[in-house]
């Protein structure tokens, strides 16, 4: 069976759910409903499909490495 008959399988069946051509994701359903992707996984995703290269950069970077405890709310990505 194909790979693209499988995802769209599994779409249809509600097992993943589908962003945009390519990008899929498979929600974690919780109280509240399914939740959504990570945005700066998704951000990864993209820039990792157009062929750019990300680099670590950005507060959220310092934050994830435990050299800060801020946390911003802008995804900020370098890319080469």
């Amino acid at each position: 069976m194909p790979v693209a008959a499988t995802f769209s399988r599994l779409t249809k069946e509600g097992v993943i759910r589908r962003l945009r051509r390519g990008i899929y994701y498979r929600p974690r359903n919780s109280i509240v409903g399914a939740s959504r992707p990570d945005p700066e996984a998704l951000v990864d995703k993209v820039l990792h499909l157009r062929g750019a290269k990300p680099l670590a950069s950005g507060l959220g970077q310092y934050n994830r490495f435990g050299f800060t405890t801020q946390m911003s709310n802008t995804i900020t990505r370098a890319v080469r």
